[in-house]
């Protein structure tokens, strides 16, 4: 399978795909995610000056509706996974969103016509709501989220909402996303839901569940700074915090 039998950095591998036939049949929109990492590896991370796991292939199959992406083992070579249920310090989620600004700052005021919003839109039908909130099956959420009617609405509000930061987003910007190296070094992974939204969705999104609330409630302001300060350097727009913090609210 490789040229270099004694290649110690593909001995281990993960191979990241569509291979459950039940979703298959019960959710088959879920697959145009895989395809869409396996695109986001193949044309958009070559561009990008941030850390990502390495691939050796990614590809897809429009007939069939799979997309495959074959990756390094990252805990087979000393890395860890970020977990939601253990906050960062400040400097390591400084760090994340000025990531954040480089592929947002790289793919600025690009416009693409995806998938993601028809596939939300199927997980908020009824029959994939009463799934969700089944007795047993209710996530720890507030109450009123269990209206879908009232998310459903939420979610075409934000849809609708003008931007002047569109550009590529994460999509799923959150701890339990992440990587951080033998060196201490944060990355993102799971690129299935990237698409075009405004880079603040990214931004607060990651900002708000990284941190101990004490702690996100100091530094919010600071970690806002350093974003839009490493969004410029990297040659996206040059903005101050009372040109973005309304929407970075919203």
């Amino acid at each position: 399978m490789f040229e270099n039998d004694t290649d110690d950095s593909a001995s281990n591998v993960c191979v990241k795909g569509g291979f459950n036939p039940d979703n298959r049949e019960s959710l088959p929109f879920l697959y145009a995610i895989y395809r869409l990492e396996a695109e986001f590896y193949y044309y958009l991370a070559p561009r990008l000056k941030i850390p990502l796991p390495p691939v050796s292939y990614a590809g897809t199959d429009t007939v069939n509706r799979q997309g495959i992406v074959l990756m390094n083992d990252l805990k087979a070579q000393g890395y860890t996974f970020g977990s939601p249920l253990e906050t960062w310090p400040v400097e390591r989620a400084r760090m994340s969103v000025e990531q954040l600004a480089t592929l947002h700052a790289s793919t600025g005021g690009i416009q693409v016509k995806g998938f993601l919003l028809d596939a939300v839109v199927g997980l908020l039908t009824p029959e994939e709501w009463d799934q969700w909130f089944a007795p047993g099956a209710r996530p720890p959420v507030p109450k009123f989220m269990e209206d879908r009617e009232r998310m459903t609405a939420a979610f075409k509000a934000l849809w609708a909402s003008d931007s002047k930061m569109k550009c590529i987003v994460h999509g799923d910007a959150h701890i339990g996303n992440t990587f951080i190296s033998p060196t201490g070094e944060p990355g993102f992974l799971d690129w299935q839901v990237n698409h075009a939204a405004s880079a603040l969705h990214d931004v607060a999104y990651f900002i708000g569940g990284s941190m101990l609330i004490q702690d996100r409630r100091a530094h919010e302001k600071d970690l806002l700074q350093s974003y839009l300060s490493a969004l410029k350097h990297m040659g996206g727009p040059k903005l101050g915090i009372e040109n973005v913090w309304e929407d970075s609210r919203r």
